[in-house]
């Protein structure tokens, strides 16, 4: 019987990290589609990202009573129990992530139709974007691939981020007190640049998990 309930306890393991690694899949398909509509002005793509956030919501809430059922019902093992908590958190971050990605559809499609203009003070907006986004698929592959190492590397990605989200902040704020760019527009692309930030925040915190979880002894 205990032999039983070892198995099963994995399986339960193993289907609670596949949960994670679709909603991470999720999470990325969910960016990528806020990066189209500010790339190329789709704020009409705003309803379709309303479901997809509400599909990974759901995600959540099923990987969230996954692990309450593994952690009360079953005997796990000390590395088990290790994992569970580690995927809480990481569910918890890509939900966040989520979250902002969707507002970066609604913070531009507040402001058609004067987004976007043609100004330098908005150029670096979608290379921002596009940083964001190449951090969250490594830290999806990272935990799908169970690399420490890779995950490790996001930390140099976040300083760079960080960095060009204050350059870009203070391009926005320059543009607006020179009347370069509309209120709506600036106030909304600063809007964009907090929440590229706070993406990134959330993906630094998946993958210091993913190291956690997967880096070998020394």
């Amino acid at each position: 019987m205990k032999g039983s309930d070892e198995t099963q306890a994995r399986g339960d393991v193993r289907e609670l990290e596949q949960r994670v690694i679709a909603m991470g899949n999720m999470v990325e398909s969910l960016f990528a589609d806020s990066v189209m509509a500010l790339v190329e002005s789709s704020p009409g793509m705003v309803p379709g990202m309303r479901a997809e956030d509400c599909r990974v919501h759901e995600q959540w809430l099923e990987i969230d009573r996954l692990c309450i059922q593994l952690l009360v019902e079953k005997q796990l093992e000390g590395e088990q129990i290790r994992f569970v908590w580690a995927a809480a958190r990481i569910a918890t971050d890509l939900k966040r992530a989520a979250d902002e990605s969707f507002r970066i559809g609604e913070a531009l499609r507040s402001c058609v139709p004067e987004y976007p203009p043609n100004s330098k003070s908005l150029a670096s907006v979608p290379a921002l974007a596009a940083l964001t986004q190449s951090m969250l698929s490594d830290a999806v592959e990272a935990l799908v691939n169970r690399d420490a190492v890779e995950a490790g590397t996001l930390h140099l990605l976040a300083r760079e981020l960080t960095s060009q989200a204050a350059e870009t902040a203070n391009e926005i704020t320059q543009g607006l007190t020179t009347s370069e760019i509309g209120a709506p527009v600036g106030a909304a692309c600063l809007s964009v640049a907090q929440r590229l930030q706070r993406i990134a925040d959330e993906v630094v915190d998946i993958s210091n998990q993913v190291g956690h979880l997967y880096r070998r002894p020394q």
